[in-house]
């Protein structure tokens, strides 16, 4: 506005100037020297002068020296002419430049320019004409020439402020127009970058797997991002789901805290980030009982209110975090068993010492048997006494046997042939009390003839590994069985450990 005010500024200056020198050949005419020294001051000094403050930056001054020149020209006039025309014609109009020049921020030269006109016009009045040489006044008869002088001068200012007018409502429309146009294209860079960041925070979701939505609690009415349809149950042409519809996707041992959560927040406002499961639609996940597919989610949410705290609706985000949990979940099931090894790995080192202090009594009762054996009467009852201590102190040695090989740490590989038979014969000792505890059938069929070279006791470490694994896998199952096969094929031994 204030650049519109300067170039109104630079035409009243040049159509004043124009309008110097219309008069200065009218005041030769007239033999007004004081006005024709004035005109002609202002015409060859005044007005570059004040060109001159323009080019050098100095806008104010320029026009605050302009108004004072304007004024004085309008003076000079009136006083080489006896005050005999009518100077509140001329002042009048004087009155009006402020208003086209100044912007309302500068309030000082807005005034001083106002009420300049008014102070000359106060001196017209109080002073008259008596106080200057008669020498520089007009001389010449003015009672016909008055009228005409008049109508000349104000025909003049009405052109000079009539153009002025002109120029500046086409200017105020160019403005407005370029405002408009300015504003225009402002909207459309908004809207551009608005469609813009629409786009960066869709893929921004799609990429972190996360969607926002948000729930109207007095239309019930909700929306969902692009993104929260392709994590949760339901499809973007089918639109939004009701209240009650998601609810039904979400799997039955989360619902009564997401049902809590969701209540609290609605109630009192309280936000809730919860971890629960809802049904899959596309086949992955992991599967329940009743065959159907779950994801895991992460779901945040938070009251919305109005501005008198009360509560109008829910927003939040929903994220799918199924590759997380998994890991995470694995990464415990590991940690787990490293632990569980580690307990076995100290039983076995337990179990070492504990064999090597079985044995030594034992082979104390071995020998005391068969003393007795000898010492004894001979008769049926006796000998089949006899028959089932050996059989189960033999049992006792080979299970002894087996926990010091098992319990074996060191890292020198002793590879030798191997029956995979009588490995899996001796895992069974080991394992079948486990097996019976937890009620879990096992049924061995070893078929293969084979032998190959191997370190014995890390492979029955690798088959009570998968065994035992086994066993925790069936033990909460309806049916529970494990199936130990093995066979040859050409140079080869297939061993297969199955369950239910």
């Amino acid at each position: 506005m204030i650049n519109r005010k300067n170039t109104i500024f630079t035409h009243i200056l040049y159509s004043v100037w124009v309008f110097l020198g219309l008069y200065i050949p009218i005041f030769s005419l007239l033999h007004a020297k004081l006005a024709l020294v004035v005109h002609l001051a202002g015409f060859f000094a005044l007005s570059p002068f004040t060109l001159f403050l323009i080019k050098k930056g100095k806008l104010t001054d320029a026009k605050l020296f302009f108004i004072l020149c304007c004024n004085l020209y309008i003076y000079s006039t009136s006083l080489s002419l006896r005050h005999a025309i009518g100077s509140e014609y001329y002042y009048m109009p004087a009155t009006m430049i402020p208003l086209l020049i100044f912007d309302l921020s500068q309030f000082y030269p807005y005034l001083f320019g106002i009420f300049l006109p008014y102070l000359m016009w106060c001196l017209t009045k109080w002073f008259g004409f008596k106080f200057v040489n008669p020498a520089w006044l007009s001389s010449t008869d003015l009672n016909e020439m008055i009228s005409a002088f008049n109508f000349t001068g104000s025909f003049i200012l009405t052109l000079i402020f009539l153009h002025t007018f002109m120029k500046s409502v086409y200017l105020l429309h160019e403005l407005l127009a370029k405002t408009e146009k300015e504003k225009r294209d402002e909207l459309q860079e908004m809207i551009k970058v608005l469609k813009e960041q629409k786009i960066s925070l869709t893929e921004c979701q799609k990429i972190a797997k996360i969607g926002n939505w948000t729930f109207d609690l007095s239309t019930s009415k909700i929306l969902w991002s692009d993104q929260l349809f392709g994590i949760l149950p339901h499809k973007k042409e089918e639109g939004e789901p009701s209240f009650d519809q998601q609810k039904a996707t979400i799997h039955p041992s989360d619902l009564p805290d997401w049902n809590e959560a969701v209540t609290q927040c609605m109630r009192n406002g309280t936000p809730y980030l919860l971890t629960f499961k809802v049904e899959n639609i596309d086949g992955s996940g992991e599967k329940d009982a009743n065959g159907k597919n779950y994801i895991w989610v992460e779901g945040r949410g938070q009251a919305h209110f109005d501005s008198n705290q009360k509560i109008t609706g829910l927003f939040g985000t929903c994220q799918d975090i199924h590759e997380q949990k998994c890991l995470q979940i694995q990464f415990s099931q590991e940690r787990a068993r490293a632990i569980h090894n580690e307990k076995l790995a100290n039983l076995g080192e337990m179990s070492a010492g504990v064999a090597h202090e079985i044995n030594n009594p034992l082979a104390i009762i071995k020998g005391t048997l068969q003393l007795m054996e000898k010492t004894l009467p001979k008769d049926e009852k006796t000998d089949k006494r006899v028959k089932s201590l050996e059989k189960s102190i033999e049992r006792i040695s080979k299970i002894v046997s087996g926990l010091r090989k098992f319990s074996r740490t060191t890292e020198h590989k002793e590879l030798k042939p191997c029956d995979l038979g009588s490995i899996v014969s001796e895992v069974m000792d080991f394992i079948r009390i486990k097996a019976d505890l937890h009620q879990v059938k096992i049924e061995v069929d070893t078929q293969s003839t084979l032998k190959f070279l191997a370190d014995e006791v890390e492979i029955e470490q690798v088959l009570v590994n998968l065994i035992n694994n086994g066993i925790d896998a069936v033990k909460e199952g309806q049916q529970k069985w494990i199936k130990i096969t093995s066979k040859d094929q050409e140079n080869k031994i297939i061993l297969q450990i199955t369950d239910s």
